[in-house]
């Protein structure tokens, strides 16, 4: 089993358990932003990014920021992205939405390798969560 299959099922499932206590609501989804894997952390814990692909010895070198580290991450929201995608139109019951957050913050927007700044986390509001979250609620 691809770990895309087996994220996948794990949202399924997960919406087979929501089916099963609220099947008149509506789920949303999201996926992510593309994060810089840069080894800043939170609260002084373990990098999630920028370790494992140190010990993978997967390059720096050639661009700033990280170049293919940051292709790599990409990579990996994008086909998470079409993981969600694939759930969202296949579920019928709960009603599933996809809010579309990946590339809504720039660089300077992260505080560490997973978390916006908190002015950052304003700016998914405006541009993600106020309106097409309230419109696939039916809030507008």
């Amino acid at each position: 089993m691809s770990s895309r299959s087996g994220t996948e099922q794990a949202y399924r499932d997960l919406l087979d358990v929501v089916r099963n206590v609220r099947p008149d609501v509506t789920v949303l989804l999201h996926n992510y932003d593309y994060a810089i894997p840069n080894g800043k952390t939170l609260l002084g814990l373990r990098s999630w990014l920028k370790l494992p692909m140190d010990n993978d010895r997967v390059p720096i070198a050639g661009a700033p920021l990280g170049g293919m580290r940051r292709e790599i991450v990409r990579d990996l929201i994008d086909n998470f992205t079409l993981c969600l995608d694939d759930v969202r139109s296949t579920v019928v019951q709960p009603k599933v939405e996809l809010v579309w957050s990946a590339g809504t913050l720039a660089d300077a927007d992260w505080a560490n390798e997973l978390h916006p700044k908190p002015g950052a986390f304003q700016k998914l509001i405006d541009q993600c969560w106020s309106g097409p979250a309230r419109q696939a609620l039916g809030l507008i």
